[in-house]
């Protein structure tokens, strides 16, 4: 991979300086809202998704049939996403490029449909991505890895003097990015996940929030998709104030979906569906990253940001105006 150093500030301990080891960089392309990292298997060009919200890293079936590969089934294995689970499979890469890293004999898994990008052939996800700390610099074109040393602080935001923090939520095991965002004054869990193109809050944290399908203002949207086989209904409210940190932003027209609901199995002896996965109660996705330059610190289990200006939430259709309040907290 490659690497480079970027020397900062003191941190709280004087006897030495933070350091940012830069070691792998990945140029991006947005698509539809969807920010494409360029990759080859077996020489062959091809894009993947970055996804932060993905666990791991796929290959989409139709890119397995393109690239001439085979697929393995893997006995009593499903992959879950927005619109349930569905078989998954593997399939072995003889080389596999991303920027200046190669890669020989890998597998990766097999499954779910291209819901975005036609040009992608599956998802860069967390196994990936979770190596070290990851800057998000979607409006800059691209995505970096750190390995921080010494660096106990704010000198990870090292782009700006104006910033803002918000702890990660639970344990980072599983490479999931979750934060506590308020909605309406009500704290639900947010997952940063730069898979989906628009943030979306779940039916359940909408009621939680005050805002159910009877309320004033809400409209139908029409179908979303993700990984899973099935397609959610969605509708669009605008919420009076929605706050990640120090940041309010006044009415936040956001999308609405029971994301999560194909998500279950019926367990044997049983009749009765239940839940397999553990899910967030929001997906903050790309349009909301690339309104921000975003440093997640998995070293300090925290999430730094910067707000670059423009729109935040992005949903079509006339709403009343979102007027983003951010109120930063400033280096010394």
């Amino acid at each position: 991979m490659a690497a480079g150093g970027l020397l900062l500030g003191m941190g709280a301990r004087a006897s030495a300086a933070c350091q940012l080891l830069q070691t792998a960089e990945y140029k991006l392309t947005m698509d539809s809202n969807r920010a494409l990292v360029d990759g080859a298997i077996n020489r062959r060009p091809v894009r993947f998704i970055l996804d932060t919200g993905a666990f791991n890293s796929l290959l989409f079936p139709s890119a397995v049939q393109q690239l001439g590969l085979k697929a393995f089934v893997i006995d009593q294995l499903s992959l879950y996403g927005v619109g349930g689970g569905a078989q998954a499979a593997s399939a072995r890469i003889g080389e596999l490029k991303l920027g200046n890293a190669v890669a020989r004999n890998v597998d990766l898994l097999v499954n779910g449909r291209n819901f975005g990008s036609e040009q992608a052939a599956g998802l860069l996800g967390e196994d990936f991505l979770s190596q070290g700390d990851l800057e998000l610099d979607l409006a800059g074109g691209a995505a970096r890895l750190f390995q921080p040393k010494d660096c106990v602080g704010d000198q990870v935001a090292y782009w700006a003097k104006a910033y803002d923090v918000t702890p990660m939520v639970g344990s980072q095991s599983r490479g999931e990015v979750d934060i506590y965002v308020m909605l309406n004054g009500r704290r639900i869990l947010a997952e940063l996940d730069s898979g989906s193109p628009t943030s979306i809050v779940t039916t359940g944290a909408a009621a939680i929030a005050g805002v159910t399908p009877h309320s004033d203002g809400v409209r139908e949207a029409g179908q979303s998709g993700g990984l899973g086989p099935k397609m959610v209904q969605t509708s669009v409210a605008v919420f009076p104030t929605f706050t990640i940190g120090d940041e309010t932003i006044k009415n936040a027209k956001l999308e609405i979906a029971d994301l999560f609901a194909a998500d279950t199995e019926v367990p044997l002896g049983s009749r009765l569906a239940v839940k397999v996965v553990s899910t967030p109660q929001m997906l903050l996705g790309a349009d909301f990253i690339q309104a921000h330059r975003i440093y997640i610190a998995r070293s300090q289990e925290k999430v730094y940001f910067s707000y670059n200006g423009g729109p935040i939430f992005q949903v079509q259709g006339p709403s009343a105006e979102e007027t983003p309040t951010p109120r930063p907290s400033l280096k010394p």
